[in-house]
């Protein structure tokens, strides 16, 4: 049996996938620069992520997000 697969199919799925790669790269960078020791603003980050895929940021009705960063040092 041979499988159709719609051309707006293969588009819908190439650009979920692309978001996700934008996603990875934003985090990728800032960890990078908090490898390197440089100073990584996280609400800039998350918000330059929900910027890019705000369905994977977005908060369902009636539920509360909370996240809790501390600073790490190194020794």
């Amino acid at each position: 049996m041979f499988l159709r697969i719609s051309t707006k199919w293969v588009v819908e799925k190439l650009h979920f996938l692309y978001k996700f790669i934008g996603v990875a790269a934003e985090l990728t960078g800032a960890l990078e620069s908090s490898v390197k020791g440089q100073a990584v603003d996280l609400k800039v980050t998350l918000n330059n992520c929900n910027k890019i895929f705000p369905d994977l940021f977005s908060q369902s009705p009636g539920k509360e997000q909370h996240v809790e960063v501390t600073a790490v040092t190194s020794l």
